[in-house]
């Protein structure tokens, strides 16, 4: 049993290797590129390349999550992070066959987000023995928040909604971007 443990590991260490050398060379790829984004003085499609930099980046940050994990023994969390990597994989796919119109959306839709969390930080603050999010801070994300809404309809206001008017859907769901992924 020894020799196969011994061979189990070895495999699992050739395969975390690849996964690395993967790392390091996209790691590298994002590199180059974001040097050439930054020195273009295009304007066209500038949010859209902006932003699948920051989802490079963070699948990036992602896969480095995943190896230390599995080296560490932890394959649920691993597990987990797989996933989280998969769902940047989608969004990228999505986003980067539709253009800038829904990069756009992508990016006004992290105010969504904020005032969900802002939401829940409200209800539960004072039971967490935190202090509430201030007046003002509050008033700025509501105004943004309905700023939004106004601006790309109250379907922009659900999760995924950024993709709501891009897939003909009210309340799209993650499954519905895999499925237009894959038809790219």
């Amino acid at each position: 049993t020894s020799k196969i443990r011994h061979l189990i590991c070895r495999h699992q260490n050739s395969r975390l290797a690849l996964l690395r050398m993967f790392l390091s060379i996209s790691r590298e790829l994002g590199e180059e590129t974001e040097k050439r984004v930054r020195k273009s003085r295009a304007k066209k499609n500038w949010t859209l390349r902006n932003l699948l930099l920051r989802l490079h980046a963070r699948s990036c940050q992602v896969t480095a999550e995943i190896i230390t994990l599995v080296e560490n023994g932890y394959a649920d969390g691993a597990m987990a992070r797989w996933r989280t990597l998969h769902e940047i994989c989608v969004v990228a796919t999505v986003i980067s066959d539709s253009g800038e119109d829904l990069a756009e959306r992508y990016v006004d839709h992290e105010i969504i987000e904020s005032k969900r969390a802002l939401d829940e930080y409200m209800i539960c603050h004072k039971l967490l023995g935190y202090k509430p999010i201030s007046k003002r801070e509050t008033a700025h994300v509501n105004q943004a928040y309905d700023a939004a809404i106004e601006k790309y309809g109250k379907d922009f206001g659900a999760p995924y909604g950024w993709a709501s008017a891009h897939l003909k859907k009210k309340r799209p769901a993650f499954r519905d971007l895999e499925w237009r992924a894959d038809q790219s």
